[in-house]
């Protein structure tokens, strides 16, 4: 087998893809850094296209499963902080027929 040494310090680190920043909010949403137990919890995602990602969430203070479609490529940090309030707003909240695993969706594409 070849062996091929690699100095580190020459390479230049790749910049992170949607799918990266995606696999970022689904990590911080499913097992944050705290003894409790997360709100919002994360019960499943769905990729709808290249840079829209529905989030299945699961909130104590409301009424079944609200879905909240993110943009990956977007400000992922503002959008873990900001997520648990903007997803109990109910002006935010849109009913939506068509999908069957959720009673609610926010839109946060846009934010």
């Amino acid at each position: 087998m070849t062996l091929v040494h690699l100095d580190s310090a020459s390479v230049e680190a790749a910049r992170p893809t949607g799918q990266d920043n995606a696999l970022t909010i689904l990590r911080a949403i499913a097992d944050p850094f705290t003894e409790e137990q997360p709100d919002p919890r994360l019960l499943g995602f769905l990729f709808l296209d290249q840079d829209r990602l529905r989030l299945y969430l699961d909130v104590q203070d409301a009424i079944g499963v609200i879905a909240a479609d993110v943009r990956p490529s977007g400000a992922v940090t503002a959008l873990l902080a900001a997520l648990p309030s903007f997803i109990v707003e109910e002006e935010r909240m849109v009913e939506d027929s068509t999908d069957p695993h959720c009673s609610h969706v926010v839109d946060l594409t846009s934010w």
